[in-house]
């Protein structure tokens, strides 16, 4: 009787593997695989992320100061050279006269139109710059 009883159970057993085995291998089976390997992949994606960004926040980087810097100021590159400086020459008598001596009006007539000159030469540069 035991022996009934015992052969019972396996063959209930084994009938009862062979249906969970239909399962998974049929397409019920194939779906719930892949449900699950999706949700595996999504586990790890979420784990690498919160393992990427603890390792950026422990990486703190002092910024150097460069050994440069912009300037504000504006260059002005032309092709034409810009006009030689004429040389003034200077009398001994002008240069021995002390500087309370000296004449209080400015002599700088030519230097007026050399200053005129090089306003002019500027502004036009300025318009080439601006003109395509």
């Amino acid at each position: 009787m035991f022996h009934l009883y015992c052969r019972a159970r396996q063959v209930a057993t084994l009938s009862e593997q062979s249906m969970w085995h239909e399962r998974l291998t049929g397409t019920i089976g194939f779906v719930l695989q892949l449900c699950g390997w999706l949700l595996f992949a999504a586990g790890c994606f979420v784990l690498g992320g919160y393992a990427y960004q603890a390792c950026q926040e422990r990486r703190t980087e002092v910024p150097t100061s460069p050994d440069y810097y912009q300037t504000q100021e504006h260059f002005v590159f032309k092709k034409k050279p810009l006009p030689v400086p004429e040389e003034v020459s200077v009398d001994e008598e002008q240069e021995s006269r002390p500087a309370a001596e000296a004449p209080t009006e400015p002599v700088a007539e030519e230097g007026d139109s050399a200053n005129a000159e090089l306003k002019r030469r500027v502004k036009e540069a300025m318009a080439e710059l601006d003109s395509p």
